[in-house]
């Protein structure tokens, strides 16, 4: 697991944790944000998801940025990743690659794929080939070739 990968992992679990020790449920809107519900309330008394422990739009754009993400699913192609993903700096081959998301340079997946047409061409990209793999979104800082 990337260590940049922890950190993101530690607050989602800890907020997680946290509504369900209060009693609360995350559930995902209409619109794909996640939002706490213990019942008919929408607020968590108490627990960390209440309003006065959190900070409601940086807490909705991280759920919208997760809703967003995680249409992206194996056996989708490389087109159908750059929708929502576009490329990073560094070494990368046409099998594996890491991409960043389109509104967050930080947030960033890798991605590995299955080549479409000549497997023994390594470094031409095609708009067609398959996602095998993608890692749980992670944080990291920009690199810029």
């Amino acid at each position: 697991m990337s260590r940049a990968l922890v950190p993101i992992l530690i607050i989602l679990g800890l907020v997680i944790a946290g509504a369900a020790q209060s009693g609360c449920s995350l559930e995902r809107s209409d619109q794909g944000a996640s939002t706490a519900t213990n019942g008919p309330a929408s607020v968590c008394p108490g627990g960390p998801l209440s309003a006065a422990a959190t900070d409601e739009p940086h807490t909705k754009w991280i759920a919208d940025a997760l809703y967003q993400i995680d249409t992206i699913k194996p056996g989708m192609t490389r087109a159908d990743l750059l929708k929502v993903f576009t490329t990073e700096g560094g070494l990368s081959t046409r099998l594996q690659r890491t991409y960043v998301w389109q509104q967050c340079p930080y947030i960033k997946v890798d991605v590995r794929f299955k080549p479409d047409g000549d497997e023994k061409e390594r470094l031409q990209e095609h708009p067609t080939d398959t996602i095998v793999e993608i890692s749980r979104p992670y944080l990291q800082w920009m690199i810029i070739d």
